[in-house]
């Protein structure tokens, strides 16, 4: 019985998990570097409605912490530009904001997720923002989705999804 706890603890600590919760490295976004392509869906708050558009991404393990994303549109090539994701707080910040949650899915892919207190929307309203990162072999996928305050329900405010 010692055996199997010390193994489980071990395993989990090799999976990232910190004493203090979840925590992500740069060896995370290694196997998702490349090029990859999808889309931008994002909700438009002045009419309400989803809009959506093709994407690409080429992703770059860049330095000790930080994980460049240089994101073109085909369609709409005035909006390229670039993007960087930096892991701070000894893996447990990513791009500023709180791990809450790291695990794996069924093919592989990590699931981080990350959760802030900020503004969004047009009128500025104080907000839970939350990141929801899959990163895999074949997939790179970024979902911002928030909870205006004194509200219950989360909204999908944009998501990239890129895959190979």
């Amino acid at each position: 019985m010692k055996l199997i706890l010390t193994l489980s603890a071990l395993l989990a600590l090799s999976c990232g998990f910190a004493q203090n919760g979840a925590s992500v490295s740069i060896i995370d976004f290694k196997v998702a570097e490349g090029k990859l392509t999808g889309w931008l869906r994002y909700l438009d708050y002045s009419s309400n409605k989803p809009f959506s558009m093709p994407a690409e991404v080429e992703l770059r393990v860049s330095g000790p912490d930080k994980i460049v994303l240089a994101i073109s549109y085909p369609k709409e090539p005035k909006a390229n530009g670039n993007d960087i994701l930096t892991i701070t707080g000894n893996g447990t910040v990513l791009n500023g904001a709180p791990l809450v949650e790291r695990s794996m899915t069924e093919d592989g892919a990590i699931k981080l997720v990350t959760e802030t207190s900020g503004e969004d929307g047009n009128q500025h309203r104080k907000a839970l923002i939350r990141h929801i990162y899959f990163v895999g072999r074949n997939i790179f996928q970024n979902r911002k989705e928030v909870k205006f305050e004194g509200e219950d329900k989360w909204i999908m405010r944009n998501e990239f999804l890129f895959i190979r």
